[in-house]
């Protein structure tokens, strides 16, 4: 079941929630055998269609010493100066004698990403993780929360949600951090 609010994705997509998605960096991991959880490569082509793309042919380390992974990295800049990436490893991977038994691992791509830096997921998260003035910490009181009912709860429409987020975004700004908490 889709989680997007409303009707996100009818033929062309919302633009608010377009909009909200391009403002978000990505990079997503794939083997190009995966057939186990689908492919995101169509879905990527299209929302970065007509931007330009940059690729890149890498040989990372693999899971045992002397083996490696041919992957190629996919890179669009949205006009929002957001970069989404997709790295796609050709499989089945060849890498760890684990699968060797199976004809290679066609799926398991993290046991390397999680583990190995030139992977680049601990670069991508240090380069976008929240400012420590963002963050929530222990010195801010805990907000206290009147406990309704059900018939007293206001249940916004997933459109008006929508709004509100923009508004929302729009209020958050660098120099008052604060302030985006106090329109909450």
């Amino acid at each position: 079941r889709c989680e997007w609010p409303g009707d996100s994705w009818p033929k062309e997509p919302d633009p608010a929630v377009l909009k909200r998605l391009k403002g978000l960096p990505l990079i997503v991991y794939h083997t190009d055998v995966d057939s186990y959880s689908g492919t995101p490569v169509k879905d990527i082509e299209w929302l970065c269609w007509p931007l330009e793309e940059n690729a890149q042919e890498l040989t990372l380390r693999g899971m045992e010493y002397g083996r490696t992974v041919d992957v190629q990295v996919r890179r669009w800049t949205h006009e929002t100066d957001v970069t989404w990436e997709l790295w796609l490893a050709k499989g089945p991977l060849q890498d760890w004698a684990y699968y060797d038994d199976w004809g290679g691992d066609k799926h398991c791509l993290w046991n390397r990403v999680y583990r190995f830096s030139e992977w680049g997921l601990q670069d991508f998260l240090l380069k976008h993780s929240t400012p420590k003035e963002r963050c929530w910490s222990f010195d801010i009181p805990i907000p206290v929360v009147k406990k309704r009912s059900r018939a007293e709860m206001d249940i916004d429409s997933p459109n008006d949600t929508i709004e509100k987020d923009s508004a929302l975004d729009e209020s958050m700004s660098a120099d008052e951090p604060s302030k985006a908490f106090a329109s909450v």
